[in-house]
């Protein structure tokens, strides 16, 4: 399902914030979105971090940003019980670098095929090479060729390589910088609670 080219007005998308009726949503269809969710009495929480599918509300042939029908396909709470450190900063990353309107279908398959094959993630440098392939997704690293190099690699590196890789003391070195340099260069980055926690240990 996470996977699917749903037809016509179908989507599915990862919730990066639920706040109230608004969704936050990163969609292989719609891009980087907001919605509205007027969610039925019976229904629980919705989880940051959990994969959905949904339909958008019509009105006068035309879409509007609500939507009508929503379920749930992966919930958050399976990885946040196996390493909150690693979903809290790619969910804060989605939020803070990728803009409302933007496309996003390399970003999200890359995070519905991690979640979905994920079992733990043992060390913090498994984490920052994650982190660091999700940057290299969007574009985001430093301007030397060193850092290009490397953010080419992990584009290509499939996720079972990338879990397995070994450990080099310069690549550590660099994904710090790199964390640090993103943080550094966006507008908010003093706001940031869960990246700073992949470079400080």
């Amino acid at each position: 399902m996470l996977y699917q080219e749903k037809y016509q007005e179908e989507c599915v998308g990862l919730v990066l914030q639920s706040t109230g009726c608004m969704l936050s949503l990163l969609s292989p269809q719609e891009g980087r979105v907001e919605k509205k969710w007027f969610k039925p009495p019976h229904r629980g929480q919705l989880y940051r971090g959990s994969f959905i599918s949904y339909r958008n509300e019509k009105k006068r042939g035309q879409r509007v940003d609500t939507v009508e029908q929503l379920d749930i396909e992966l919930c958050a709470t399976r990885l946040a019980f196996q390493d909150i450190y690693l979903l809290h900063p790619i969910l804060e990353l989605c939020h803070y670098f990728i803009p409302v309107g933007s496309e996003a279908r390399e970003p999200y398959y890359f995070l519905a095929e991690l979640f979905q094959k994920i079992e733990v993630v043992a060390t913090v440098h498994q984490k920052r090479m994650i982190v660091c392939k999700l940057f290299a997704l969007l574009a985001l690293y430093p301007d030397d060729s060193l850092t290009y190099r490397v953010a080419q690699r992990l584009r290509e590196m499939p996720i079972d390589k990338l879990l397995d890789a070994p450990l080099e003391l310069h690549s550590e070195e660099l994904f710090i910088r790199w964390l640090l340099w993103c943080k550094e260069m966006h507008p908010k980055g003093s706001f940031f609670k869960a990246l700073p926690l992949l470079y400080e240990k």
